[in-house]
Protein backbone atom coordinates (compact mmCIF):
# COMPACT_ATOMS: atom_id res chain seq x y z
CA UNK A 1 0.00 0.00 0.00
CA UNK A 2 0.99 3.35 -0.73
CA UNK A 3 2.01 5.36 2.32
CA UNK A 4 0.91 8.52 0.53
CA UNK A 5 -2.75 7.45 0.71
CA UNK A 6 -5.14 8.22 2.85
CA UNK A 7 -5.92 5.45 5.57
CA UNK A 8 -8.76 3.70 4.97
CA UNK A 9 -11.68 2.15 7.00
CA UNK A 10 -11.95 -1.43 6.26
CA UNK A 11 -15.23 -3.61 6.91
CA UNK A 12 -15.16 -7.47 6.58
CA UNK A 13 -18.44 -10.03 6.06
CA UNK A 14 -16.80 -13.29 7.26
CA UNK A 15 -17.90 -16.77 6.54
CA UNK A 16 -18.26 -19.55 9.12
CA UNK A 17 -18.61 -19.02 12.81
CA UNK A 18 -17.19 -16.97 15.24
CA UNK A 19 -13.42 -16.37 15.03
CA UNK A 20 -13.52 -18.70 12.19
CA UNK A 21 -11.28 -16.93 9.77
CA UNK A 22 -8.63 -15.93 11.88
CA UNK A 23 -5.87 -15.48 9.08
CA UNK A 24 -7.96 -12.76 7.62
CA UNK A 25 -8.54 -10.92 11.06
CA UNK A 26 -4.82 -11.31 11.94
CA UNK A 27 -4.00 -10.13 8.38
CA UNK A 28 -6.42 -7.31 8.48
CA UNK A 29 -5.12 -6.65 12.21
CA UNK A 30 -1.78 -6.33 11.18
CA UNK A 31 -2.86 -3.47 8.65
CA UNK A 32 -3.89 -1.84 10.81
CA UNK A 33 -1.11 -1.78 13.58
CA UNK A 34 1.64 -1.12 10.93
CA UNK A 35 -0.54 2.34 10.46
CA UNK A 36 -1.91 1.36 6.81
CA UNK A 37 -5.16 1.33 7.32
CA UNK A 38 -7.25 3.98 10.13
CA UNK A 39 -10.05 1.52 11.75
CA UNK A 40 -11.61 -2.07 10.91
CA UNK A 41 -14.44 -3.93 11.97
CA UNK A 42 -15.69 -7.15 10.78
CA UNK A 43 -18.87 -9.28 10.90
CA UNK A 44 -19.36 -13.12 10.90
CA UNK A 45 -22.71 -12.32 9.03
CA UNK A 46 -23.71 -16.82 8.59
CA UNK A 47 -23.20 -17.24 12.94
CA UNK A 48 -25.24 -14.50 12.78
CA UNK A 49 -27.96 -15.33 10.79
CA UNK A 50 -27.57 -18.99 12.10
CA UNK A 51 -28.70 -17.13 15.79
CA UNK A 52 -30.70 -14.58 14.89
CA UNK A 53 -32.45 -15.77 11.19
CA UNK A 54 -31.61 -14.14 7.66
CA UNK A 55 -33.68 -10.73 8.14
CA UNK A 56 -31.89 -10.08 11.08
CA UNK A 57 -28.59 -10.88 9.64
CA UNK A 58 -29.04 -8.64 6.27
CA UNK A 59 -29.88 -5.95 8.42
CA UNK A 60 -26.88 -6.10 10.77
CA UNK A 61 -25.02 -5.76 8.05
CA UNK A 62 -27.20 -2.53 6.75
CA UNK A 63 -26.57 -1.05 10.04
CA UNK A 64 -23.20 -1.11 10.77
CA UNK A 65 -21.86 0.14 7.48
CA UNK A 66 -24.36 2.53 7.76
CA UNK A 67 -22.36 3.43 11.40
CA UNK A 68 -19.10 2.76 10.68
CA UNK A 69 -19.04 4.47 6.82
CA UNK A 70 -16.14 2.77 5.59
CA UNK A 71 -13.73 2.93 2.30
CA UNK A 72 -13.73 -0.67 1.53
CA UNK A 73 -16.26 -3.59 2.14
CA UNK A 74 -15.12 -7.20 1.40
CA UNK A 75 -17.46 -9.69 1.73
CA UNK A 76 -15.85 -13.43 1.98
CA UNK A 77 -17.42 -16.34 0.78
CA UNK A 78 -21.08 -15.88 0.13
CA UNK A 79 -22.09 -19.41 -1.19
CA UNK A 80 -25.76 -19.71 -0.50
CA UNK A 81 -26.18 -16.91 1.90
CA UNK A 82 -29.29 -14.83 0.46
CA UNK A 83 -27.32 -11.44 -0.60
CA UNK A 84 -29.93 -9.42 -3.00
CA UNK A 85 -29.12 -6.41 -4.91
CA UNK A 86 -30.90 -4.32 -2.96
CA UNK A 87 -28.73 -4.87 0.09
CA UNK A 88 -25.43 -4.42 -2.21
CA UNK A 89 -26.66 -1.39 -3.67
CA UNK A 90 -27.39 0.65 -0.16
CA UNK A 91 -23.87 -0.45 1.11
CA UNK A 92 -22.58 0.79 -1.95
CA UNK A 93 -24.41 3.93 -1.66
CA UNK A 94 -23.31 5.28 1.68
CA UNK A 95 -22.17 8.61 1.78
CA UNK A 96 -18.42 6.90 2.18
CA UNK A 97 -19.09 5.10 -1.43
CA UNK A 98 -17.50 2.31 -0.37
CA UNK A 99 -15.53 -0.11 -2.60
CA UNK A 100 -16.83 -3.34 -2.84
CA UNK A 101 -14.71 -6.20 -2.82
CA UNK A 102 -16.15 -10.20 -3.18
CA UNK A 103 -13.72 -12.90 -2.40
CA UNK A 104 -14.80 -15.75 -3.33
CA UNK A 105 -11.20 -18.71 -2.72
CA UNK A 106 -13.53 -21.67 -2.10
CA UNK A 107 -14.77 -22.18 -5.98
CA UNK A 108 -12.11 -25.35 -6.69
CA UNK A 109 -12.58 -24.45 -10.54
CA UNK A 110 -16.61 -24.54 -10.57
CA UNK A 111 -16.44 -28.56 -10.03
CA UNK A 112 -16.58 -28.91 -6.07
CA UNK A 113 -18.67 -25.58 -5.69
CA UNK A 114 -20.32 -24.25 -8.48
CA UNK A 115 -21.64 -20.59 -8.18
CA UNK A 116 -24.66 -20.23 -6.70
CA UNK A 117 -27.06 -16.72 -7.81
CA UNK A 118 -25.60 -15.12 -4.62
CA UNK A 119 -22.21 -15.28 -5.69
CA UNK A 120 -23.48 -14.27 -9.19
CA UNK A 121 -25.50 -11.34 -7.68
CA UNK A 122 -22.26 -10.36 -5.53
CA UNK A 123 -19.72 -10.92 -8.38
CA UNK A 124 -22.00 -8.42 -10.75
CA UNK A 125 -22.55 -5.73 -7.84
CA UNK A 126 -18.71 -6.22 -6.84
CA UNK A 127 -16.03 -3.28 -7.87
CA UNK A 128 -13.43 -5.96 -7.83
CA UNK A 129 -14.09 -9.89 -7.64
CA UNK A 130 -10.71 -11.99 -6.03
CA UNK A 131 -9.96 -15.34 -6.86
CA UNK A 132 -7.61 -18.04 -6.58
CA UNK A 133 -7.60 -19.44 -10.15
CA UNK A 134 -7.40 -17.68 -13.40
CA UNK A 135 -8.46 -20.86 -15.62
CA UNK A 136 -11.80 -21.42 -17.25
CA UNK A 137 -13.77 -20.23 -13.68
CA UNK A 138 -12.26 -17.07 -14.30
CA UNK A 139 -13.55 -16.74 -17.80
CA UNK A 140 -17.14 -17.53 -16.41
CA UNK A 141 -16.66 -15.01 -14.05
CA UNK A 142 -15.71 -12.24 -16.48
CA UNK A 143 -19.23 -12.46 -18.39
CA UNK A 144 -20.71 -11.22 -14.56
CA UNK A 145 -17.30 -8.66 -14.05
CA UNK A 146 -14.60 -8.04 -15.96
CA UNK A 147 -12.85 -6.87 -12.29
CA UNK A 148 -10.98 -9.85 -11.57
CA UNK A 149 -7.91 -10.14 -9.49
CA UNK A 150 -5.86 -12.76 -8.73
CA UNK A 151 -5.39 -13.53 -4.81
CA UNK A 152 -3.04 -16.55 -3.67
CA UNK A 153 -4.10 -19.44 -1.11
CA UNK A 154 -2.72 -18.75 1.73
CA UNK A 155 -2.12 -20.78 5.01
CA UNK A 156 -2.76 -19.48 8.39
CA UNK A 157 -0.08 -19.74 10.65
CA UNK A 158 -2.37 -19.37 14.22
CA UNK A 159 -3.76 -22.97 12.76
CA UNK A 160 -0.94 -24.76 11.38
CA UNK A 161 1.74 -24.24 13.39
CA UNK A 162 2.34 -28.00 15.15
CA UNK A 163 4.50 -29.78 13.73
CA UNK A 164 2.77 -32.47 11.22
CA UNK A 165 1.35 -35.53 12.11
CA UNK A 166 2.89 -38.33 9.85
CA UNK A 167 0.49 -41.53 9.15
CA UNK A 168 3.41 -44.47 8.74
CA UNK A 169 -0.03 -46.46 7.66
CA UNK A 170 -2.54 -46.20 5.78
Amino acid sequence: LNRDLPLMRVLLYLNGAEGYQTGIEDGFNYLKDQGRIQELQWFYYQEYERNNGHQAATAQMVRMAQEFLPDIVVFYHIAKFRIDEATLSTIKGLSSKPLLAYDEGDMYGGIAKPMSRQMKTMMKMADVVSVRGLGAISEQIKKINPAIIYTPHHADIARFDRQPYILERR
